[in-house]
């Protein structure tokens, strides 16, 4: 089984996290750009140190870079 194969397998059995140990950043983001295509053009949401969180469409901008000062809820 592929990585792509198995990837879009744990997203079709609804795993809550699944966690990607890699070196290969940007091959695993497109392989999971393509699996959210695959089923039926789901959204992904990415967050790093350098570019802050990315991709959601409600993001006011508001702790962009530190998710977790932003709001005061937890």
């Amino acid at each position: 089984m592929s990585f792509q194969d198995e990837l879009l397998l744990l997203l079709r059995a609804r795993y809550p996290v699944v966690y990607i140990a890699t070196l290969e950043e940007e091959r695993v983001e497109q392989a999971i750009s393509a699996s959210a295509q695959q089923l039926n053009n789901r959204n992904v949401y990415t967050w790093d140190f350098v570019d802050g969180y990315q991709g959601n469409p409600n993001d006011a901008g508001v702790a962009r870079r530190n998710p977790p000062t932003g709001t005061g809820t937890y």
